[in-house]
């Protein structure tokens, strides 16, 4: 099965709730966009972020291979590879400062200035899964359950310092 276009779409319809309040996608979401044109399956994708430039990364898990990560910059009409989620990292977000993160299992929390190629790991530590951050008023959000799913924790960690 050919898989070459997704649908990005939510509760909002053409509307997601950004850093800054709810904002229109920067994309027709009723329109299907050509990500890969491979004989490739996916899973649904990962994770979506907009920054305030309205480019838009995308997180995109393969069957059977690493998560990749793609950008389509605001005055681009295609889709950029720009490398494998670092550790497998499931959630990606930009910051106040457009610096893009990504959230792993450990936590392993990584970051790298807007448009550069090498990942920063800021956080290495163990024992918890299965994150979802939220970026709001300065900081990184990530709910995170412990490995025996008996305890959940919210890290914070401050960004626009």
């Amino acid at each position: 099965t050919r898989v070459s276009h997704i649908k990005i779409s939510g509760i909002f319809g053409d509307e997601y709730i950004g850093q800054l309040g709810r904002k229109r996608f920067p994309v027709n979401v009723e329109d299907g966009y050509e990500i890969v044109d491979t004989e490739a399956k996916y899973y649904a994708q990962k994770s979506v972020a907009v920054n305030s430039h309205n480019d838009i990364a995308l997180l995109l898990n393969p069957i059977g291979d690493h998560r990749m990560l793609l950008r389509k910059n605001a005055q681009e009409e295609q889709w950029t590879f720009i490398g494998n989620s670092p550790y497998g990292a499931t959630d990606i977000l930009y910051d106040g400062k457009d610096d893009m993160w990504a959230i792993a299992t450990g936590p392993r929390v990584f970051t790298r200035p807007i448009y550069e190629t090498k990942w920063n790991m800021i956080v290495d530590q163990n024992g918890w899964h299965n994150p979802t951050a939220l970026y709001a008023d300065g900081a990184i959000f990530i709910h995170m359950y412990s490995s025996n799913n008996d305890a959940f924790t919210i890290f914070r960690i401050k960004t626009d310092i």
